[in-house]
């Protein structure tokens, strides 16, 4: 009797052993597919990223060759990659110049007196301490909603200098155009 008891306690305690192998199994095997559902998740957010910014880098590149460009206003909100794709764009030309009126707060009264765009550039060049010349500088207002004149003064850059390349971006515009009046077919707009 004492050995049919002792194995049928071993065979107790096998039973509960296996069930509990065979729950670490299963929650093991949830958790991988998870997992595996959460990266394939990520894979596509990341595929459908990448397609957006290269699409946003394939517009930007032939807005720069083209000869009857207007200045851009780039739209997005924080951290989607504005300030990354223009600088970016920004390696391809002979000079750099970001201005970004959250870290330069005195740039703002450059364009408080007048929309006299050579003046501006003039300023602007000082401010930057680089030459800021048609067909060979980028000039690239960020965090521009902080200076709703200089999104006024984006329209003079096309009618008085429309051979600077010239791109705005903020991730708060949107509610700072609503405010202010850019006449259409003065500026283009691109939303990443």
């Amino acid at each position: 009797m004492c050995t049919t008891y002792n194995s049928y306690i071993i065979n107790i305690y096998i039973q509960r052993y296996l069930y509990v192998i065979n729950i670490y199994i299963q929650s093991y095997l949830y958790l991988i597919n998870i997992y595996i559902q959460c990266y394939i998740h990520a894979i596509k957010i990341y595929i459908k990223v990448k397609i957006v910014k290269r699409n946003i880098e394939d517009n930007l590149y032939k807005w720069k060759e083209n000869p009857r460009r207007k200045p851009i206003i780039l739209r997005g909100a924080r951290q989607v990659g504005k300030t990354y794709i223009i600088r970016e764009l920004g390696k391809t030309f002979e000079n750099f110049v970001e201005i970004n009126f959250e870290k330069t707060p005195n740039a703002t009264t450059i364009f408080e007196s007048d929309f006299d765009i050579k003046r501006i550039i003039r300023d602007l060049s000082i401010l930057s301490k680089t030459q800021i010349q048609e067909k060979k500088t980028l000039l690239f207002l960020d965090e521009i909603q902080i200076a709703p004149k200089a999104i006024s003064a984006i329209r003079y850059f096309y009618e008085d200098m429309p051979n600077l390349h010239v791109i705005a971006a903020g991730s708060l515009i949107d509610f700072e155009l609503e405010n202010i009046s850019v006449p259409v077919g003065r500026v283009s707009y691109l939303t990443l």
